[in-house]
């Protein structure tokens, strides 16, 4: 369908990979592709990270739309106790010479024309970390 672009419900699959140059390798989360919503950005993405990583999720107010907020409010105080603080992480397409993810992962895969069929494959870092591409930073195209 033509609708894709503002369908809330489309999904994209990625595949996240701890980028080689961090040390800490308890940040590792299995490389099976999942399954996002295609227009999750870096917040979105860290938050997933941090869920595979059994850390604690910051609960972002705004996305109140999940209805499942309800039910586990309640028993998530106590989940939460013990978890370690969430990460924030950086993101890095392949096929994107390594710009960080600035936009949704469906927008930033069409711009520079990456297929959508195979599961997109996302390096990732701690953001405190981040491998010398602190000059990337300031070129944000527009």
């Amino acid at each position: 369908s033509d609708s894709e672009e503002s369908d809330p419900g489309v999904q994209v699959r990625i595949s996240l990979k701890l980028a080689a140059s961090v040390q800490d390798r308890s940040l590792e989360v299995p490389t099976e592709p999942i399954a996002v919503p295609a227009d999750i950005g870096r917040k979105g993405l860290s938050a997933v990270l941090n869920h595979l990583l059994g850390r604690k999720v910051t609960k972002d107010k705004k996305q109140d739309d999940d209805s499942v907020q309800d039910e586990s409010d309640d028993d998530d105080d106590d989940e939460d106790d013990g978890k370690l603080p969430p990460i924030t992480f950086e993101f890095i397409m392949a096929g994107t010479n390594n710009r960080l993810l600035r936009k949704g992962v469906e927008k930033e895969a069409r711009q520079y024309g990456i297929s959508l069929e195979e599961a997109l494959s996302i390096t990732y870092f701690p953001a405190t970390t981040a491998p010398d591409l602190s000059e990337e930073e300031e070129q944000l195209p527009d």
